[in-house]
């Protein structure tokens, strides 16, 4: 079953790089109805919702990347 394997991949990958935060899989993957809406191209992709929900970084794909630290010290 693909499903179970990409959610296996997925927790495998976050225990590995200790990667903190929530994560999604979507059961229909990248080109489905969540992936198209926010133009989704790479996997892993990282966004930043701010507390009141409105969206602080829309796409970074390094969990190093500069602008995504940048934000999240801007947030606390």
């Amino acid at each position: 079953n693909t499903s179970k394997r990409n959610k296996n991949f997925l927790v495998k990958g976050i225990a590995k790089y200790d990667v903190k935060g929530e994560h999604y899989l979507t059961s229909d993957g990248m080109k489905g109805v969540f992936g198209k809406s926010i133009s989704l191209d790479w996997i892993p992709r990282y966004m930043i919702v701010d507390k009141t929900g409105k969206i602080a970084l829309y796409k970074v794909i390094e969990a190093d990347d500069e602008k995504l630290i940048k934000t999240l010290e801007s947030l606390k």
